[in-house]
């Protein structure tokens, strides 16, 4: 094990959540990813792309070949959790026949050891729900899926991780593309699927998004419609961090358009059911966690009804 992966491995201990803490998740299928040879984790810590082979349910015996690198997408969460997000890039016509199917390139997120508050599987398990939600609101979901995951010398042993569809293979799912542009002015957005992307952070509690550098979101180019923002790296909303508050976070920069917004008020309220339903079938969550979740869910849509309350969030444009 190099230096580099030894000094994560150390703040994992300082944060006092070794991994031999973490139970796998069970049923879930396990994969072991190893480096080739001649290349290390420090390449891929310095933001270079390295080969390596994955091993493990239903693949072939010697594996398949990959590549990984830094996803620079999550920048944010680099700074706040002591394991890197990376990109995995597989050859798809070598997955058609195995439980990674669905996936070409994809991000891996391990659990971030980086808070005391409660339980780190759990938020995991809420970031898996989030991605979900995506599709109940938005009608564009990437696919995830949950592993246990080892890769050599960066974790001590195979560990819960989320596999997440890459922002370019979501678009072009949508027969769409990412687009990567900045300083775009919300006006040139969607404006339905702008007023859902911001009660979505609202309802998420993330303060860390903006516009002008894409941060948290991407924008998708589809058939048919202007750009479409897209909710993306929930790393900065309380909702994953902070699960013990209803304090939700507004962007105060921009506001929504009344009749606008009761539009996607009442288009949103018609999902609630959806929503509370699909809390009931979290994967591995305790009663504890699903009870909490109701229950936000629940003041969520209270506060959204009561217009007073969301005028004087500043959320609705002033008629001046």
């Amino acid at each position: 094990m190099n230096k580099i992966s030894f000094a994560i491995l150390g703040l994992l201990t300082v944060f006092g959540l070794p991994f031999p803490l973490f139970a796998q998740l069970e049923s879930q299928p396990t994969f072991h990813i190893y480096l080739n040879k001649g290349f290390s984790l420090e390449n891929v810590l310095n933001y270079e792309e390295i080969e390596a082979v994955i091993k493990g349910n239903t693949l072939s015996e010697k594996g398949i070949k990959l590549t990984l690198s830094i996803d620079e997408y999550f920048s944010e969460r680099n700074q706040r959790c002591s394991l890197p997000v990376l990109k995995a890039n597989l050859p798809r016509k070598k997955i058609s026949n195995t439980i990674l199917k669905d996936f070409n390139k994809f991000d891996i997120l391990f659990i971030c050891n980086d808070s005391n508050n409660y339980n780190e599987l759990d938020k995991l398990l809420l970031e898996v729900w989030m991605y979900q939600l995506s599709g109940i609101v938005f009608h564009f979901e990437p696919r995830t899926l949950l592993v246990n995951l080892h890769i050599e010398g960066l974790t001590e042993m195979a560990i819960p991780a989320l596999l997440v569809e890459s922002p370019d293979d979501i678009a072009a799912r949508y027969e769409g593309q990412n687009l990567e542009l900045h300083l775009m002015q919300s006006w040139l957005l969607d404006q339905e699927a702008w007023t859902e992307f911001v009660l979505f952070q609202y309802f998420a509690g993330n303060n860390c998004w903006t516009l002008e550098t894409l941060h948290s979101m991407i924008l998708l180019s589809v058939p048919g419609r202007p750009p479409v923002p897209f909710p993306w790296d929930h790393s900065c909303a309380r909702l994953l961090n902070e699960p013990l508050t209803n304090d939700w976070g507004i962007q105060n920069n921009y506001c929504l358009k009344e009749d606008i917004f009761k539009n996607v008020k009442d288009s949103l309220l018609k999902s609630k059911l959806e929503i509370l339903e699909s809390i009931e079938k979290m994967p591995f969550s305790t009663p504890e966690l699903k009870q909490w979740l109701h229950q936000y869910t629940i003041q969520f849509f209270e506060n959204l009804e009561n217009t007073e309350y969301i005028k004087g969030l500043g959320i609705i444009c002033s008629e001046e």
